[in-house]
């Protein structure tokens, strides 16, 4: 997975938040139904906007709870190359300290 190029990673990235919002909502509208059951009331039908009202509601709680949580839920897809860099940059200075305090000890 790190090798995949960015766009990938980004449509990738849209796939899974999009199942996350279609999870989510299919979740929401259960325990909607539930729990207006659970008060004994009339669940409405299916073309009442109070379920676009959710479905809306749950698109933005999913995208909040998604980007929150953002290291369990989508692919890194810009860090992962400047660490490398950083690591080299520290290794090359290292070694050149080495080798100054190997002359200096002769």
């Amino acid at each position: 997975m790190k090798k995949l190029s960015m766009s990938l990673k980004i449509l990738f990235n849209v796939l899974l938040f999009s199942f996350y919002t279609l999870f989510f909502i299919i979740a929401g509208n259960f325990l909607f139904g539930l729990f207006l059951t659970l008060l004994d009331r009339d669940i409405p039908a299916t073309d009442d906007p109070i379920h676009l009202k959710l479905a809306i509601l749950v698109i933005f709680l999913s995208l909040l709870f998604t980007l929150l949580f953002r290291k369990f839920f989508y692919l890194r897809t810009f860090s992962s190359e400047v660490k490398k860099t950083e690591s080299k940059i520290k290794q090359e200075t290292q070694e050149e300290l080495e080798i100054y305090v190997n002359k200096e000890i002769k």
